[in-house]
């Protein structure tokens, strides 16, 4: 049988969690997007001021171990060692179809139960989704994760700055995007390793309903019962993700808040915006829709080759978005030249103005945070879906 081996070593503020063994040494494939990649560094580091590292529950630190190097552990029966000791537990959220259903794991000792040492934290990448995530929950502190410096390069990250002004929040450093020759996170769920490290009971991930229900603007295929969330369940952390509202009703949120100018939604980390790539542009088109006199961020947006032919396929990545924020614009813009016939299509699509209401129990949320949100939602005046605007969501495609 294959094995795989993490090792633990800890200082003051510091983790550095390698692998080896029997782990791929060639070419694999990111599970988002298809990206070819090789490791390149076989130890995570993650850094943070105030985190006793020391004391982090093993079962906690083996699911970070995973988490980073999923793409290169074996796909078929294989023994996970740890330099720690881990509870059965562990096994039992990690072998499962999808994740690792032929992993034994093994482990030095026997921990005792995972006991949270927060309640809630925030997922916060600093974009417009986690912006809001931080309104409608005021007081539960924000965690980021940023990458650490190397021999080689630095990062400028203007979200740091951002969270600074709270010292109750965690700014936490790693290398987690740099482990593999392409640069990015290994696994989408490899997000919440800086708030793992906290230990908390709940975390908040700023997200939004495109990408949870609608297969990233296809049509209605809900990724709710991913098995992921099971995994952390598992372990003893419960993800809450803010599905219930879409882009759209996220920046509402944040432009009621007048906090639109903290949003860092671009997908460079350096800048707030780079009014080049898709992910500008599509933000943009709604604070147009929002604010007619920002409709002047859409005109001059750098209407590149790419830009163009980004724009042409169909099915359009986030098209539900495109039409209801191009469509919605007091004044047309150029876009709308480029996507007129999935507006005339679809016309108006009412759910990005309204949250799901179903969300909340889909994800679990308690009690007093699905309070917290709804009133958050009711004071800018985003409704609960509707009977009509439930069958509009419910049975959406854009082709």
């Amino acid at each position: 049988m294959q094995t795989v081996k993490f090792d633990a070593f800890i200082g003051k503020n510091r983790l550095r969690l390698g692998i080896s063994g029997d782990v791929s040494r060639g070419e694999v494939t990111r599970s988002e997007g298809g990206i070819a990649m090789m490791l390149v560094d076989p130890v995570l580091s993650v850094e943070c001021e105030g985190i006793d590292f020391a004391s982090i529950h093993p079962d906690v630190l083996a699911l970070i171990g995973v988490l980073a190097f999923f793409p290169v552990l074996p796909e078929t029966d294989f023994e996970l060692r740890t330099s720690f000791p881990v509870s059965a537990n562990l096994q039992a959220a990690l072998r499962r179809p999808w994740i690792l259903p032929g992993v034994s794991v093994s482990g030095n000792g026997v921990p005792g139960p995972y006991l949270p040492k927060v309640d809630t934290v925030i997922s916060y990448g600093g974009g417009v989704d986690s912006l809001a995530a931080s309104i409608l929950f005021p007081g539960i502190p924000l965690v980021h994760e940023t990458p650490l410096p190397t021999s080689t390069a630095t990062y400028t990250d203007v979200v740091n700055a951002i969270l600074r002004r709270q010292p109750e929040n965690w700014v936490v450093f790693d290398n987690l995007r740099q482990l593999f020759s392409a640069w990015g996170l290994p696994l989408w769920v490899a997000v919440y390793i800086s708030s793992l490290i906290v230990e908390p009971r709940n975390i908040i991930s700023g997200t939004e309903m495109t990408g949870t229900y609608l297969s990233g603007g296809v049509g209605y295929k809900p990724r709710n019962a991913d098995v992921w969330y099971r995994v952390f369940q598992t372990i003893g952390v419960n993800i809450l993700p803010t599905s219930f509202l879409s882009e759209i009703g996220n920046a509402r949120i944040v432009m009621a808040g007048g906090r639109m100018n903290d949003a860092a939604y671009c997908v460079k980390i350096d800048v707030p915006g780079c009014n080049r790539c898709t992910k500008c542009l599509r933000r943009r088109l709604i604070r147009a829709m929002l604010n007619p006199k920002e409709t002047v961020m859409v005109d001059e947006f750098v209407r590149s080759e790419s830009i163009v032919e980004f724009l042409a396929t169909r099915p359009l990545y986030y098209g539900d978005v495109f039409i209801h924020a191009a469509g919605s614009t007091a004044r047309p813009t150029w876009v709308n030249e480029h996507i007129a016939d999935l507006i005339e299509a679809h016309g108006s699509l009412a759910f990005h103005d309204a949250y799901y209401p179903d969300a909340f129990e889909h994800f679990g949320y308690p009690d007093e945070l699905r309070k917290m949100a709804e009133e958050g939602m009711a004071a800018v005046g985003i409704p609960s879906f509707d009977a009509a605007t439930r069958k509009q969501f419910e049975t959406y495609s854009q082709l």
